[in-house]
């Protein structure tokens, strides 16, 4: 993790043809999941604002008057709307789930599994992680008054190593995917930071984290909305 501006300047040549591989893959998953993001709730509002379905009530009155076609017409848009909300939107919130995970995945791999580009030092009085009670994953609290993303990361790859299940790369996760079977159950975790609650950071906190810091203003409203139609794992 990079952090403040000051930083930034003093990165040489090596050090940006190392990092700039890493900063395009991140990009690419926000790319990505912005796009599926962005597809998924036109969709949406298509299917469930109420002036889209005025709309709607408005076309089949018009095509109805239309001899021979007019039916064919209302029968088809019909058709096409309930496809794209039982069929589409579905499948769309399963790959943001999978772009969600394998980023995750991705990131620890970045950092703590494979080059080992962070060292973990883990004192004897340090309190066990208890993610998990007889193989079953259990509501824990982890309260962190740290700002650092890097924070999140470890606490994912932590969580993957407590977990009892097998520890999935990500090309066996796409492979368990592509066989139609069952996503793993992991990450389940949600963090609540100084300034935002994400699962996949976003683009406005990548951002801060380069060149700022990474807390981000969060107003007392958005929070409330938060709490109130999400499932809060921490």
């Amino acid at each position: 993790m990079i952090g403040p501006r000051i930083q930034v300047k003093q990165l040489d040549i090596s050090d940006w043809l190392s990092l700039t591989p890493k900063l395009l893959i991140l990009f690419g998953y926000f790319y990505i999941h912005s796009i599926f993001t962005a597809i998924s709730q036109f969709l949406q509002f298509v299917n469930r604002n109420a002036f889209c379905l005025r709309l709607h009530l408005l076309y089949d009155r018009l095509w109805s008057h239309v001899p021979i076609i007019g039916e064919y017409k209302i029968r088809l848009l019909s058709r096409v709307l309930n496809y794209s909300e039982v069929n589409v939107v579905p499948n769309l919130d399963k790959a943001l789930e999978v772009i969600e995970i394998w980023f995750q995945l991705h990131l620890v791999e970045m950092t703590f599994e494979k080059k080992k580009n962070v060292q973990i030092f883990i004192s004897s009085g340090s309190d066990d992680l208890n993610f998990f009670k007889d193989n079953q994953f259990q509501t824990t609290l982890m309260m962190c008054n740290h700002r650092s993303v890097n924070d999140y990361t470890l606490i994912n790859y932590l969580f993957f190593k407590s977990c009892p299940t097998k520890y999935y790369n990500k090309l066996e996760f796409i492979q368990k995917l592509w066989k139609g079977e069952d996503l793993p159950e992991w990450p389940q975790l949600k963090f609540l930071g100084w300034g935002k609650m994400f699962n996949f950071p976003q683009l406005d906190l990548l951002k801060n984290i380069f060149f700022k810091d990474e807390t981000l203003t969060l107003s007392p409203d958005k929070l409330r909305n938060i709490l109130k139609h999400k499932t809060i794992k921490l």
